[in-house]
C-alpha cells in the first residue's frame, strides 16, 4: 500500500502533501496534462486521459465502441464488482469465465464463450499478476473483438518483456488508496485508438472541475488508512473490521459508481501533483514489493499444503501475495485470532460469475476461492514483521 503522506520509517515515497497543496496553489501549472504525458511516454502511447476513478476510464472506453444494447463483455470471474454492473448499466450483458489457479482468465475455457454478440474482453491482471495476454489477443483478432485491459493492480508491470497496459485496445489504471498509486481515487485510461480518444475527450471536457472534490476521498482515505495499515490487531477491532467494515465500503462503492460519468468531478490538479510523484517512483517501489514477496518465500520454504506464486522480477507488481492452501479456513480463522490479517481488506473482490449469473457453473472459481490465503503485503512491512507473520502460520499449520 502507498500512502501520499507517510514517513521514512514506513519505506515507502515519502510525499509532502503541504508542498503539493500549496505547488497547486501557487505555481500556474497543469499538473494533470503532466501525468497523462508522462503516462503516454512511459507506455508508449499516443494518448492518455485521467478520470475520476478506474471505473469510469473503462466506462469511456465502452462508450467510444459503438456497442448495441444486448452486446456481451467478457469477464473474469474475480473482478472488482462494480464493473460488470456498470457493463449492466450501459446496456449489455457480462459474461463470465472461471479463473485458473493464478486467479486470472482460463483461457480455453474463454474460447468457448465466445458468440457473435462478443464484442470486447476485459483483461484483467490480478493481484499485480499478468494474465495471458497474447492468447487473449489471438482469440479477440481472430473474432473481431475489442480488449481492454484492466491494470487497476498494477504499474511498470511486464508480460514477456512488454509492458502490460499496451497490448489491448486501451487499458486502464487506478489510483485509489490500495493501488501501486494513491491518488485519493480517479484513474488513467491509455490507448492509441483515435475514436476512444476523441469521445474520452470529449466527455471529460463536459466535467466539473472542483478543486473540493478530493477532500471526502482525503478523509476516507485515511479512515482507511487507520483500518488496513496494520497487521496486527487486537480482537475487537479485528470483529469491527470484518463485521463492519467491509459492508461500510460496499455500501459506499454501490451508491457511487452509479452516478452518470458525465455527471462526474474531474480528476483535480491536486491529485495529479500527488500522483506524479508516486508514478516517478514505481520502479523503486515495485523493487520494495518483490523483496518484502521473496522474504515471504524464503521464511515459508519447505511448509507443506502452502503455495506461494513464483517468485520473480517484473512479471509479478505484488498488489498483493496471494497463496493457496487446503486449510485455509482454519488459517483464516486462527491468525484471525491471533490479530493477523490475511483477507479481510479485500472486500470489493468476488466470484462476479456467481454473483451475477446464479444459474452458470461457476464452481472451479469457488473452489480456488475457497483456498485462497490474502497474506499482508504493505510496503511498510519489515523483515522482523514477515518472519513474525511466517512464525505463526507455520504453528497454525504444524
Amino acid at each position: 500500500m502507498i500512502w501520499p503522506t507517510i514517513s521514512k520509517r514506513r519505506n515507502t515515497p515519502t510525499i509532502n502533501l503541504t508542498t503539493c497543496i500549496s505547488d497547486v496553489l501557487l505555481k500556474k501549472k497543469d499538473y494533470v496534462s503532466d501525468l497523462e504525458e508522462a503516462f503516454a511516454k512511459f507506455y508508449g502511447t499516443k494518448y492518455a486521459f485521467a478520470t475520476a476513478s478506474g471505473r469510469q476510464a473503462m466506462e469511456l472506453a465502452l462508450r467510444s465502441f459503438n456497442l448495441k444494447e444486448g452486446d456481451e463483455i467478457i469477464f473474469p470471474t474475480l473482478t472488482f464488482y462494480v464493473l460488470p454492473s456498470i457493463v449492466k448499466e450501459l446496456g449489455f450483458i457480462p459474461v463470465f469465465v472461471n479463473c485458473k489457479e493464478d486467479f486470472n482468465i482460463d483461457i480455453e475455457e474463454l474460447k468457448t464463450k465466445i458468440t457473435p454478440r462478443t464484442k470486447v474482453i476485459i483483461a484483467t491482471h490480478i493481484f499485480g499478476k499478468g494474465c495471458q495476454i497474447d492468447s487473449i489477443m489471438k482469440i479477440a483478432h481472430s473474432n473481431e473483438i475489442k480488449v481492454i485491459e484492466d491494470c487497476a493492480h498494477i504499474q511498470g508491470t511486464t508480460y514477456k518483456n512488454r509492458l502490460l497496459g499496451t497490448f489491448g485496445d486501451a487499458a486502464f489504471f487506478s489510483f485509489q488508496n490500495r493501488k501501486p498509486i494513491n491518488a485519493f481515487g480517479g484513474g488513467m485510461l491509455i490507448t492509441n485508438n483515435k475514436q476512444i480518444h476523441s469521445i474520452s475527450k470529449d466527455i471529460i471536457s463536459k466535467q466539473n472541475n472542483s478543486r473540493l472534490a478530493i477532500v471526502p476521498r482525503f478523509l476516507l482515505n485515511y479512515f482507511e488508512l487507520l483500518m488496513t495499515s496494520r497487521y496486527f490487531y487486537t480482537f475487537p477491532i479485528l470483529w469491527w473490521k470484518s463485521k463492519t467494515y467491509g459492508k461500510f465500503v460496499s455500501d459506499i462503492y454501490q451508491k457511487v459508481h452509479h452516478k452518470n460519468v458525465d455527471k462526474r468531478k474531474r480528476f483535480s490538479r491536486l491529485q495529479a501533483r500527488i500522483a506524479l510523484e508516486q508514478f516517478n517512483a514505481v520502479e523503486k517501489t515495485n523493487e520494495k514489493r518483490f523483496n518484502l514477496a521473496k522474504d515471504y518465500s524464503n521464511n515459508l520454504a519447505g511448509v507443506k499444503d502452502f503455495t506461494l506464486p513464483r517468485i520473480s522480477k517484473g512479471d509479478n507488481s505484488f498488489y498483493s501475495l496471494v497463496a493457496l492452501s487446503k486449510h485455509a479456513d482454519k488459517l483464516g480463522k486462527d491468525l484471525f485470532s491471533k490479530g493477523i490479517d490475511v483477507g479481510t481488506g479485500e472486500i470489493v473482490l468476488r466470484n462476479c460469475g456467481k454473483m451475477y449469473d446464479p444459474k452458470g457453473n461457476y464452481k472451479k472459481t469457488e473452489a480456488i476461492l475457497q483456498h485462497l490465503v490474502e497474506l499482508p503485503m504493505y510496503q511498510q512491512l519489515s523483515k522482523k514483521d514477515i518472519q513474525k507473520i511466517c512464525f505463526t502460520i507455520k504453528e497454525v499449520l504444524k
